[in-house]
C-alpha cells in the first residue's frame, strides 16, 4: 500500500513552505482522500513541485530538490538491498555443499549488480549537485567488497583466487570497522 502524505505532513517532511505545496498541488488530481481531506503519494509531490518551479522559473531542468528528493529514495533501496544481502550471505553460510549454495549465490550476486546500480544512479545525481563530491571514490570499493564478502560466503574467508587472498591483511569484515 502506498504512502499517503497530507499537505501539512508532506511540507514538514520535505522542509517547504505549506503555500508553496498549495500551490504546486493546485491542478493535482490527490492519490486518496483521509477524513475527507486530500492525501498525496510523496512521488506526486515531487513531481508537482518540481513542475511548479520549472513554470516559475522559466526552465525546462529538474531542480536540486528533484535530484535530492530521488537520492533519498536510492538511500532507502541501498539499505533494503544491502540488508537483503546480509541475510543471503548468512544463509549461503550455513548450507553445506557448493551444489546447494549455487542458487542463493546467483540470487546473491543479482543483489549487489542492483546495490552496483544504485550506486551508479547516485554517483551521477552526487555529481550534478555536488561536482566535488566523494561519493564516486568510495562506492566502487563499497561494491567491491560485498562481491568479495559473497565470495567468502561460498568458498570461506581463507580462499584465493589466483594467488591473492580475499580481503587484504588486517580486514576482519565487520560493519563499521575503520
Amino acid at each position: 500500500m502506498k504512502r499517503l502524505f497530507s499537505i501539512n505532513r508532506a511540507a514538514d517532511l520535505l522542509e517547504r513552505d505549506r503555500a508553496t505545496l498549495v500551490r504546486a498541488l493546485r491542478r493535482v488530481k490527490p492519490d486518496g482522500h483521509e477524513r475527507g481531506q486530500p492525501r498525496y503519494t510523496l512521488r506526486t509531490i515531487t513531481d508537482a513541485l518540481a513542475a511548479h518551479e520549472t513554470r516559475d522559473n522559466g526552465s525546462s531542468g529538474v531542480g536540486h530538490d528533484r535530484l535530492r528528493s530521488r537520492l533519498g529514495v536510492i538511500a532507502d533501496e541501498l539499505e533494503r538491498a544491502h540488508k537483503a544481502l546480509d541475510k543471503k550471505r548468512e544463509l549461503i553460510k550455513s548450507l553445506p555443499t557448493l551444489d546447494v549454495k549455487q542458487p542463493h549465490s546467483r540470487a546473491a550476486m543479482k543483489l549487489v549488480e542492483q546495490l552496483s546500480a544504485l550506486y551508479r544512479e547516485a554517483n551521477a545525481i552526487m555529481r550534478d549537485i555536488d561536482p566535488a563530491t566523494l561519493l564516486p571514490f568510495v562506492s566502487g570499493p563499497i561494491i567491491g567488497t560485498e562481491f568479495r564478502e559473497v565470495l567468502a560466503a561460498i568458498w570461506g574467508r581463507d580462499v584465493k583466487i589466483d594467488g591473492m587472498p580475499l580481503f587484504p591483511p588486517g580486514y576482519d569484515g565487520k560493519k563499521g570497522a575503520a
